[in-house]
């Protein structure tokens, strides 16, 4: 299939992120995992409410900190929480899976000076949201350049989202 379901988004950009190269559909398929896989990897849903991002307006204002997309995310309960905006694209919904998956990397992979029975503080949690924001504004435009290339069919997806959609606006400074 020519067409991003979660598991061949999660190959094909954590395969982008090691080394560059972009996994034609035939490649991501066969890797594709036949059973669900049970490990240290976060859950991610996408398509919450807002309150499932944000509990309070402080909150609000770390998922708005550093984020110009039409998308929040956060974290709860060891799950990656996306909720959508009312604008937010078929390739919105594809960058905010792999910004999803770059933070489910980050609460796999604890850095050595943070015991791994430690879990991070919310704080740490919205500063890895706040460095995936950097990441994929850093990558995403030529990671979808080159899926677009490779024959992956961009115009839509087989991404599992719940149809809750949120609309927000910022306070002009």
């Amino acid at each position: 299939m020519e067409t991003f379901n979660e598991a061949r988004l999660s190959i094909v950009w954590q395969q982008y992120l090691k080394d560059g190269r972009i996994l034609s559909p035939l490649e991501a398929n066969q890797r594709e995992p036949v059973f669900l896989q049970f490990g240290n990897t976060s859950q991610i849903k996408l398509g919450v409410r807002l309150q499932d991002v944000a509990q309070s307006p402080e909150e609000l204002n770390l998922a708005l900190k550093k984020n110009n997309m039409p998308f929040l995310l956060g974290v709860r309960n060891d799950c990656i929480c996306v909720c959508l905006g009312t604008e937010a694209s078929v390739h919105d919904e594809i960058r905010a899976v792999c910004q999803a998956v770059c933070i489910s990397n980050m609460l796999g992979c604890p850095t050595a000076t943070v015991p791994t029975s430690q879990k991070p503080t919310q704080q740490r949690l919205w500063e890895m949201v706040h460095e995936s924001h950097k990441l994929l504004d850093a990558h995403f435009s030529p990671f979808l350049k080159g899926v677009k290339a490779a024959g992956w069919d961009t115009k839509r997806t087989l991404l599992d989202w719940d149809e809750w959609r949120v609309e927000w606006k910022t306070k002009n400074s």
